[in-house]
């Protein structure tokens, strides 16, 4: 945890007094901020999306996905939610055929609905969540990064715009 919290140029402080208790500080930037993500797979790489912008997940059969101009969609509750492949999206590489039944996360940002097909749905976490920095800043699709407990770290992404 020690190293974890260094990586984020934080500090851990412990202060102990016989008889009274143990006191532990984890004094963090500014800029990290704490967030629920749900864990998502695709093109062979996991990443996170915050679950404030997920309104549910489901499974569909692939023929519901259907092309509407340049981009694809499904109909929801009588809404048609536009869908994009997260591999396409992010420029990764594409695991298998697409036979198999879709998972797709349904998000909401700035009131507009959208749908990310994902190859698989994980865990749900709290994570501390970093800005991008050196070469990954300003990346499209990523709102920042977190370093999980066994030292890998986990892209978070900015559902907002990977619709725009």
């Amino acid at each position: 945890m020690r190293t974890s919290v260094q990586r984020l140029r934080g500090h851990v402080g412990i202060e102990s007094a016989a008889g009274q208790g143990t006191l532990v500080r984890f004094t963090l930037p500014f800029s990290v901020m704490m967030t629920r993500v749900m864990i998502v797979a695709a093109g062979g790489q996991t990443f996170g999306i915050p679950l404030e912008t997920i309104v549910e997940t489901l499974r569909v059969e692939p023929h519901r996905i259907v092309p509407i101009g340049a981009g694809r969609a499904i109909v929801l509750r009588n809404r048609t939610v536009p869908v994009i492949e997260l591999e396409d999206a992010l420029g990764l590489q594409r695991n298998g055929d697409r036979v198999a039944d879709a998972t797709i996360v349904v998000a909401k940002v700035g009131g507009h609905f959208g749908a990310v097909r994902v190859d698989r749905i994980g865990e749900r976490m709290d994570v501390m969540l970093k800005p991008l920095e050196g070469l990954l800043a300003g990346t499209r699709g990523l709102a920042g990064s977190t370093l999980l407990g066994d030292g890998s770290v986990l892209l978070i992404l900015d559902i907002g715009e990977l619709f725009q």
